[in-house]
């Protein structure tokens, strides 16, 4: 087995299987049918999935679902009134809730199966604007303010990008190494820097892997502007979707990951079990 080899086995290992997306499945079916019946609001909510599963990203490792409820925008209830309805609804069903950035999240310690892969959902409130049909008000729990956001914007600057294979295995790389950064950076960066390179599409794996890591080491310690998909004038770093600590645990990771000898599987294999309680 060659090292491309071993990366393809290492992608091909990490699909999800088709019993937890049943589950998944029963899940959204259930999240959907109660926030659409809340009556508190006062009209009823367009849901879409979107994250990992819509993009086609997800990896058996770290697997969740993430669902955006498009309300109308003549809803009477504003945005954070919306927000804070929808929290009190699910806290009154489920025990594990808590607010995350700008979703609502769900852990689900007593689905054994999902709960091995530290499962959750994220639900996203969202109003749309006046103007357009795509674009819709998110709100920030912590800020405690909005900010506008598109979907459809998001899901396809994924699917333009030829490529879901590195976005699979750098997220595995991200959490078998513990790093902290937000999956959401990584993806960003990845597709910029890998689109500029002609025929990417058809680079092995590990060329791919290692340009990233060389970015992120040489080039993103003094990166100032990462743009939004939903809003090219939104600026991810200076609107802190990720801080100097997060920054540096990606450095770090990638640091580490070029000090290994990736001319040889071994090489591979210690960045793809570091954290692990095996070698594989």
């Amino acid at each position: 087995m060659g090292i491309e080899e071993y990366l393809t086995a290492i992608d091909d290992d990490q699909f999800v299987p088709g019993y937890y997306w049943s589950d998944m499945e029963d899940l959204s079916h259930e999240l959907r049918e109660m926030i659409c019946n809340i009556k508190e609001i006062s009209t009823v909510p367009i849901a879409y999935d979107a994250g990992s599963k819509k993009k086609g990203t997800m990896i058996k490792d770290a697997f969740d679902l993430d669902i955006v409820f498009y309300y109308p925008n003549h809803t009477k209830e504003s945005l954070e009134e919306i927000s804070t309805i929808l929290e009190s609804a699910l806290r009154t069903k489920y025990s594990t809730v808590y607010t995350k950035n700008v979703s609502i999240r769900i852990d689900f310690p007593y689905r054994n199966d999902l709960a091995a892969h530290n499962f959750h959902v994220d639900v996203v409130p969202a109003r749309k604007l006046r103007s357009s049909e795509d674009y819709v008000w998110i709100y920030r729990w912590q800020e405690g303010n909005v900010i506008k956001s598109n979907v459809s914007k998001h899901l396809e600057a994924v699917f333009s990008f030829r490529r879901p294979d590195i976005l699979r295995l750098l997220k595995l790389w991200r959490v078998r190494n513990n790093c902290i950064c937000p999956g959401f950076i990584l993806e960003r960066i990845t597709i910029e820097t890998i689109q500029r390179i002609p025929y990417y599409w058809r680079m092995k794996k590990y060329d791919l892997l290692i340009e990233m890591f060389q970015y992120i080491c040489k080039q993103f310690p003094n990166r100032k502007f990462i743009a939004d998909p939903a809003d090219k004038k939104r600026n991810l770093i200076d609107d802190n979707e990720i801080s100097a600590e997060e920054k540096e645990s990606l450095i770090q990771s990638a640091e580490y990951a070029l000090a290994q000898n990736l001319n040889t599987i071994p090489g591979w294999r210690e960045i793809y079990t570091r954290g692990l309680n095996f070698r594989a």
